[in-house]
């Protein structure tokens, strides 16, 4: 799955990063932002990858943030730990955002 994460479609990449954080949760997440520190990454995809995390966290409430503090805290992540520190320091990923545009079920 990490590998379609190099797909030059963004569509693959978007659901490919996505699956695998929903399923895998903390090493799904690593693999997608080992990919978006990557040197092969192009602008636009990166800045779409951070989309679809920002989705995942404010629509899907999947806590995100609370899988980074993980990650900053384990030392299997310390090479990540610098990307960790710039997406929480991100507006999108504040504390109180998480699940705020989920739908509730009518």
């Amino acid at each position: 799955m990490a590998e379609t994460l190099r797909f030059h479609d963004l569509v693959p990449m978007g659901i490919a990063a996505e699956t695998l954080v929903l399923r895998y949760g903390i090493p799904g997440l690593s693999e997608v932002i080992n990919y978006l520190v990557s040197d092969g990454i192009e602008f636009n995809a990166h800045e779409y990858l951070l989309g679809v995390i920002e989705d995942l966290y404010h629509q899907e409430d999947v806590p995100i943030r609370g899988m980074l503090i993980a990650m900053a805290s384990d030392n299997r992540y310390v090479s990540q730990r610098l990307a960790i520190a710039e997406m929480l320091d991100t507006p999108y990923l504040a504390a109180d955002m998480q699940g705020i545009l989920k739908e509730s079920p009518t």
